[in-house]
């Protein structure tokens, strides 16, 4: 039996699961499944499918949505409906309907005397008075993974590099 590509696309692109598309042309959803995806082109067809197949669950929502306006006797029953395909429509199309969302940032670190030198530059550009000679200047960046910056400033002359951390000792303190 050939295997009718263009239609199981289609199906999946109307919101069908590949488990009752299985069902339906009588074979193993998983053997199914590897064949959609058997090469790279037929890859980006499923996906896109999938991804059709998730607008059409959302259609689905709308419909069942407004069936509860005329049935709410039925409400509890709808809304398991409503969550199922929900939830299958954010697994499908997760860019568009998906609970998360995906922030990535890419930073680049500059060394503190090129953004003193940026600062300058944007000062004297828009006739500011200079600031930046009174910026504290950090001494290192530590990085962290997965990419987490932290600046560790230098610490200013007055306090003591071998003590905790803790400025010079406050006046009166009686001496050990």
């Amino acid at each position: 039996m050939e295997l009718d590509y263009d239609a199981c696309y289609q199906a999946i692109s109307d919101g069908k699961s590949v488990r009752a598309l299985a069902r339906e042309l009588g074979m193993d959803a998983s053997w199914l499944r590897e064949r959609l995806q058997a090469t790279p082109p037929l890859t980006l067809r499923y996906k896109r499918a999938l991804r059709d197949g998730a607008d059409a669950l959302v259609d689905e929502v709308q419909e069942i949505a407004e069936l509860v306006m005329e049935r709410p006797e039925f409400s509890s029953a709808y809304r398991v409906a409503l969550d199922g395909k929900r939830w299958i429509a954010s697994k499908r199309n997760p860019a568009d309907y998906g609970d998360r969302l995906d922030v990535h940032a890419q930073v680049e670190a500059v060394p503190p005397e090129q953004l003193l030198a940026r600062i300058r530059a944007l000062e004297a550009e828009l006739g500011l008075p200079s600031m930046a000679g009174s910026l504290p200047v950090p001494s290192s960046i530590d990085i962290d993974p997965p990419g987490n910056t932290h600046i560790a400033p230098s610490l200013p002359p007055a306090w003591d590099a071998d003590s905790i951390g803790a400025p010079d000792e406050p006046a009166g303190r009686a001496e050990e």
